[in-house]
């Protein structure tokens, strides 16, 4: 079964129930409660080109559309203008506007796991326009895949085109990690590149936590850590829960307390997966792991209340 991992947030995200004048000029109600269909709505491109030069504080409001293409991409459809604007097919975003959107609010492309790239090359029509799609890989260079994963993605069994999906990958795909590790260390610059994996945007640690045929040797899991600590330390890191949840056959607990060191605030961050799952810390996952005796002590010192805390399971289908 096919899992896109969520996080947990208790942070509450802003919500307008009357949309901005820049979302009207995007062709969307002023009402924020009437349903909208993001890719059809007929936007005035040179009329929300003016509104973001004087008024580019909108570009970072976020606002909940209530719209199924855009819950695709985020969580309940609540969204920056840009992301909504990426979605639109029958008129698509100019470079012009794609270009004051960004001036208006760098952040909606520069911040690790933005998902502007994901939701343009899902949009065909406006794949179309090549300056567009480049304009938004320059903008992110560091952190944003292309139309291509990288090598470092492929070498762990995932297919060229970011499209396809690898789905024996993290079952039975045999991983040759010594040339994982040569590849990295002679092009380090991949460590920070986000590819997508089940439909979310991972570094190549998160992802290769998720093997459970060959687990990571730690000799990779320190490199990647290395040369990409922002897998890590960055909010909403997986790659605790993963290791301690996906990686079943790990009997090296010095791959747990690598990242354990580097950011053990990971200890006390849950997380879930849709579909028929448990709900908890990494601690209640790692009771299973082969290691779990040598491990255990590390992520009580990590969080000694995770003890206490409760699981809770989730249904969905």
């Amino acid at each position: 079964a096919r899992m896109a991992r969520t996080k947990q947030s208790s942070r509450k995200r802003p919500k307008s129930k009357e949309r901005s004048v820049l979302l009207q000029l995007m062709g969307f109600h002023k009402q924020g409660d009437q349903a909208v269909d993001a890719a059809t709505v007929q936007p005035d491109w040179p009329a929300v080109v003016e509104r973001l030069e004087s008024h580019p504080e909108e570009a970072a409001i976020q606002t909940e559309i209530l719209d199924t293409v855009a819950t695709k991409y985020s969580c309940h459809g609540v969204a920056y203008p840009l992301i909504f604007a990426l979605l639109n097919e029958s008129k698509p975003l100019t470079l012009d506007a794609l270009r004051v959107f960004i001036q208006a609010y760098p952040g909606v492309v520069t911040m690790p796991r933005s998902q502007v790239v994901s939701v343009a090359l899902e949009n065909p029509a406006l794949c179309k326009n090549a300056d567009v799609v480049s304009t938004l890989l320059r903008a992110n260079p560091t952190y944003l895949s292309g139309v291509e994963r990288t090598r470092t993605f492929q070498l762990m069994g995932f297919p060229l085109n970011r499209k396809e999906e690898g789905q024996h990958v993290f079952r039975d795909y045999p991983i040759d990690w010594e040339a994982l590790e040569d590849h990295l260390r002679k092009n380090p610059e991949e460590a920070q590149v986000l590819c997508p994996v089940f439909g979310e945007l991972l570094f190549p640690l998160e992802a290769i936590l998720q093997v459970q045929y060959s687990p990571a040797p730690l000799s990779v899991v320190q490199l990647l850590l290395r040369l990409c600590p922002e897998a890590v330390t960055m909010p909403n890191s997986s790659a605790l829960y993963n290791a301690c949840v996906c990686n079943r056959n790990q009997d090296n607990p010095e791959v747990i307390r690598s990242i354990l060191r580097m950011n053990p605030a990971l200890a006390s961050e849950s997380t879930y997966y849709s579909g028929m799952s448990r709900n908890g810390l990494p601690i209640h996952e790692a009771v299973h792991l082969p290691c779990a005796a040598e491990i255990l002590p590390d992520l009580i010192q990590a969080d000694p209340n995770s003890l206490s805390e409760q699981i809770g399971v989730q249904f969905t289908y």
